[in-house]
């Protein structure tokens, strides 16, 4: 599939157009739960779920983030929800398109069966937002699994930056 060639004129006016389909609609319909960490799961897709998401959730609640499913959605209550999200951890697919939406500066992790996945297609999307961005491969190839240790040491890194840019911005 060809690369949409992202930049961030075009990002911005992608943004700005659901977002006026969304203030046009937000009288009409109650707000979500606000969820600002999201483990974007894709337990029901056919491709790129992780077999061991079980395994991950206890993992991924220590560190405060919540299950969502985004199929479970519409369009745009998908993007009211993620207009909330400081921190978003999927695996790779088409539902990390909604982390356009997330604030500014939001962590996002996306998680990889293989590096070149998409082709990259997602670094460029981040990229013209403001946006921190990394990704996760897992260590083998063949089975779509991600080291539950190599999860808690990543979301460990976020706390202590976090933490450290906390005290730096108090001194």
């Amino acid at each position: 599939m060809p690369n949409p060639d992202w930049n961030p004129v075009k990002f911005r006016l992608v943004q700005n157009f659901i977002q006026k389909l969304l203030e046009e609609r937000r009288n009409r319909s109650s707000p979500p739960d606000s969820l600002e960490k999201v483990f974007l799961s894709r337990r029901h897709a056919r491709r790129r779920h992780l077999v061991n998401e079980d395994e991950l959730l206890p993992i991924l609640k220590q560190h405060g983030f919540q299950v969502l499913i985004a199929e479970e959605h519409d369009v745009l209550e998908q993007i009211k929800i993620f207009s909330q999200v400081t921190h978003l951890i999927a695996p790779h697919g088409a539902g990390l398109v909604n982390g356009m939406f997330a604030k500014p500066g939001a962590r996002i992790l996306e998680i990889r069966p293989v590096i070149s996945s998409g082709d990259y297609c997602f670094d460029d999307l981040f990229q013209c937002g403001e946006f921190q961005h990394e990704v996760l491969v897992p260590k083998k190839r063949g089975r779509f699994l991600l080291d539950p240790e190599l999860l808690d040491d990543t979301l460990r890194r976020w706390e202590q930056t976090e933490t450290s840019l906390r005290r730096f911005a108090c001194v």
